[in-house]
């Protein structure tokens, strides 16, 4: 059967002589196994991938070289670490001091240099860099419920020690790496796939 070929007209049925048309070989199971071992290897890493994006990860990717999309859940990976942390409230002075109106709703969080600003307006400043950064990926999931600094005094949470929060961007960190080799390998054997495909089948 030739689906839109020159020669003959694509057909809206398929009959019992198109099948004759249909690449099909008595393969014995030892030349099949490379290529169950290939998909059984597709199947367990897109299952794993799935479990990922089940947690809160973000993740794009095809089977051809671009760069794959990966955004991390940073406030999955806070909870699952278990730190020792402070209130906002407790964290006043100790990480942060706050510079700026306590009461102007969480929006566009940004950093630069020691302060933390929501949108033009600047909130708080701290000595620790890392404080800033850890907040600049904390605070945005408050931005929709229009909630201000002054309503997550008691509620918001800051690593007690700079440790800390490394070891949430190292974690962080060590999850991409990992997602990324998975979608190398998943790449690598889908290639490998449909080259012993096509050698099976002498294309």
């Amino acid at each position: 059967m030739r689906a839109g070929s020159d020669e003959k007209p694509a057909k809206s049925r398929i009959y019992p002589d198109d099948l004759k048309e249909f690449p099909i070989k008595n393969i014995p199971f030892k030349q099949q196994k490379p290529l169950i071992n290939c998909v059984d290897i597709l199947v367990e890493g897109n299952w794993e991938i799935y479990q990922y994006c089940q947690e809160g990860h973000q993740i794009k990717f095809d089977y051809d070289p671009k760069e794959p999309q990966i955004k991390i859940n940073f406030l999955r990976v806070f909870e699952q670490l278990n730190l020792p942390t402070w209130s906002f409230l407790n964290a006043e002075p100790q990480r942060v001091e706050v510079i700026g109106d306590r009461d102007q709703p969480i929006t566009k969080v940004k950093v630069n240099g020691d302060q933390l600003y929501l949108g033009k307006m600047p909130l708080l400043r701290s000595d620790s860099p890392l404080v800033l950064e850890y907040l600049k990926s904390y605070l945005p999931q408050f931005e929709q419920q229009g909630l201000t600094w002054t309503d997550l005094l008691s509620s918001g949470k800051i690593p007690k020690e700079d440790a800390g929060i490394e070891a949430i961007f190292a974690e962080c960190d060590r999850l991409r790496e990992t997602i990324n080799r998975k979608i190398e390998t998943l790449r690598q054997t889908y290639q490998e796939l449909n080259q012993k495909v096509n050698q099976l089948y002498l294309v």
